[in-house]
């Protein structure tokens, strides 16, 4: 099998068990013991550990190894922004290039997410958990996924793409949903698929900004009643910027004084 394809398996590998919770938030990996385990060598792996890196789901320690990141409320509320920035604007180019096959798609998915809060209403559970919540999961990123797909601008794709990988891994680390959660997904989706087919934009960038403001907020309160954690202001912190920038900058107030 050629090293794109194998690296391609070993990050499915990987991503699936961070997903599921498998490997919780500290664990050291080890490159040869994954390859061990999977049965290839340990190129690849280390191709799709940078990969998983770069989308900052681990976190490559100089002299130490490869940790599965510690997720804090500030990195939560970071990746909820650039979906809020983001994915109503896909929504809303979405509702007059979405083909009639991805309707039928989205109505499949909003069906699954149905069921699943039938189930609840019926009583047979209270919450989802273990194999329901990873289809109630699979199903909630195969809605937005398709989505963007149907925005057709592969920029907006590819970070969307990284975003929800991460987003998921925060939810799923929650280990349960209550009904409210499930609930509240599937008036959603259902509002947000009828305005695609109303072809009415504004109405589907309306909708999934709420859908996801409030998984936003859902989110970063179970994460902070489990770790006590607070999100920091945003005045308490700068971001550095380039030397590139810095260079400009001094650069333009030499001009300016002069």
């Amino acid at each position: 099998m050629a090293t794109a394809d194998l690296t391609s398996q070993a990050y499915r590998h990987l991503h699936r068990r961070l997903v599921s919770g498998e490997l919780p938030a500290g664990t050291v990996l080890s490159e040869n013991k994954l390859a061990a385990e999977m049965g290839i060598s340990r190129t690849p792996v280390g191709d799709a550990v940078r990969r998983l890196a770069a989308e900052g789901l681990v976190e490559q320690v100089p002299r130490y190894g490869t940790i599965v990141k510690t997720i804090s409320l500030q990195d939560i509320e970071d990746v909820y922004e650039l979906r809020e920035a983001i994915e109503p604007y896909a929504a809303r180019k979405a509702a007059s290039r979405v083909s009639a096959t991805q309707l039928q798609q989205l109505e499949v998915l909003c069906k699954a997410i149905d069921g699943l809060s039938a189930q609840v209403d019926a009583g047979e559970c209270e919450e989802l958990t273990g194999e329901m919540l990873r289809r109630f999961l699979a199903a909630d990123l195969a809605f937005h996924m398709l989505i963007v797909h149907a925005a057709a601008n592969t920029r907006i794709l590819s970070v969307v793409e990284s975003t929800r990988v991460v987003s998921q891994v925060f939810r799923i680390r929650r280990t349960r949903h209550d009904s409210a959660v499930v609930h509240a997904a599937c008036s959603h989706h259902r509002k947000i698929l009828a305005a695609l087919a109303d072809g009415d934009g504004d109405r589907a960038a309306e909708w999934m900004l709420k859908h996801i403001s409030r998984s936003k907020e859902e989110t970063l309160a179970f994460h902070q009643q489990a770790t006590g954690e607070r999100v920091p202001v945003k005045s308490e912190f700068s971001l550095e910027l380039g030397d590139d920038i810095r260079a400009e900058l001094e650069w333009l107030e030499r001009d300016d004084a002069e």
